[in-house]
């Protein structure tokens, strides 16, 4: 039997876990975030093959769990396995519509902010190239005594 004992907060164990805890940080607008393993393992089908060869669906989607995924795993050892969590891919309106979802990430900036690096990038190239001279680095003369 496994004897669980109060937490409290000066608990050494507490504390070292805080310490090295992960922290996850995210931009406005990201499109991949952390999830659990065993919700996504459940959408995903179970395929084998190569890439740019012929695949073979092991477990259909919907039907595949940890445990079985191991199973499998342990049955087709030696092989390539994959999982595939997007079945069809998206036909042309679905996808136009996915584009029309406004991303946040892309608008952080403005307009006026997206025209003054215009404006710089610009200046970069109406400035044209160098003098030879100008790139060379200048030594220092060394007074003789």
């Amino acid at each position: 039997m496994i004897s669980v004992r109060p937490v409290t907060r000066d608990d050494p164990d507490l504390a070292l876990l805080r310490v090295y805890e992960p922290v996850v940080r995210l931009t406005k607008g990201e499109l991949f975030l952390p999830t659990a393993v065993d919700p996504y393992v459940a959408q995903c089908s179970l395929w084998s093959g190569v890439r740019g060869g012929e695949v073979t669906l092991i477990v259909p989607a919907r039907e595949l769990t940890l445990e079985r995924l191991s199973d499998v795993g342990v049955l087709h050892r030696g092989q390539r396995l994959f999982l595939r969590f997007v079945q069809e891919p998206l036909g042309r309106a679905e996808y136009l519509r996915w584009r029309r979802i406004p991303r946040e990430r892309l608008s952080a900036t403005g307009v006026f902010g997206r025209l003054i690096d215009a404006a710089l990038r610009a200046s970069l190239l109406l400035r044209g190239r160098c003098r030879r001279d100008s790139r060379r680095q200048r030594r220092p003369r060394i007074a003789s005594s």
